[in-house]
């Protein structure tokens, strides 16, 4: 889990919170470590929910539903999609549909 201060004008510097590696991965695993990650973050306090502001992720359908769950705790979350993983997806489609397509430019990357 990444966390970092959202500025209007300019990028800023984003930190390392919390890494876990999950067992399984569905929207229950994904809003707990999250929420895990978040209290270990703010210990011995409470997690300010008001300043829980973004979510970014891929468009997973787990991902989304966890967004919508942790949408409870923290009324300001605003989910954001990577769109690269969109067209990432959408690429291999097009790749497998057009076989001959594909061998050609793997050729020419040769």
């Amino acid at each position: 889990m990444l966390i970092g201060i959202l500025h209007e004008d300019k990028s800023s510097k984003s930190y390392l919170i919390y890494s876990k590696q999950l067992d399984k991965t569905n929207n229950v695993t994904i809003t707990r470590c999250i929420q895990e990650g978040l209290s270990h973050f703010y210990l011995p306090g409470t997690i300010p929910s008001e300043r829980v502001l973004l979510m970014l992720s891929d468009a997973a359908p787990y991902m989304i539903k966890a967004a919508q769950n942790l949408k409870i705790f923290y009324d300001n979350l605003m989910h954001i999609t990577c769109l690269a993983h969109g067209v990432n997806r959408e690429a291999e489609e097009i790749r497998l549909r057009f076989p001959l397509v594909n061998d050609l430019i793997i050729n020419i990357k040769k």
